[in-house]
């Protein structure tokens, strides 16, 4: 995405496209989270939907988690040896979620290149890499 021909005008802060990995009940189709320190002291997270397909809906508050690992290894699928860095609870799919303050930059407690997980109901639906917006 480097370069003279680049389209797309940079939208400040942390990007990340999180990809089912088994649907539920062919329902989820993912989301797209999009991290930025605009405000003092605090990340704004803004959740949304991938595609047309039925959105996950909770009934209890924070059953839907965004977990962001330690590593940025796709290939661990043993939800118990996943390393957390970050865990949110998301309160709203309309509007920011706001967490503490994280470091959007590479290297060290920095979240770009890291593995970003949504947890619903428990259970990991979806995995992505957190990377530069």
């Amino acid at each position: 995405m480097c370069g003279e021909d680049v389209q797309r005008i940079s939208g400040g802060g942390a990007i990340a496209i999180v990809h089912p990995l088994l649907p539920i009940g062919g329902n989820y189709a993912g989301h797209r989270i999009l991290l930025q320190n605009t405000r003092e002291g605090v990340t704004d997270l803004v959740l949304s939907k991938l595609g047309a397909k039925v959105e996950l809906t909770s009934k209890r508050q924070n059953e839907m988690t965004v977990l962001i690992h330690c590593d940025g290894d796709l290939t661990t699928f043993d939800t118990e040896a996943i390393k957390v860095l970050h865990t949110i609870p998301i309160e709203t799919e309309r509007g920011p979620n706001a967490c503490d303050r994280m470091i959007i930059e590479a290297g060290g407690r920095g979240i770009i290149g890291r593995t970003v997980s949504i947890r619903y109901n428990g259970h990991i639906v979806g995995n992505g890499i957190i990377g530069w917006n």
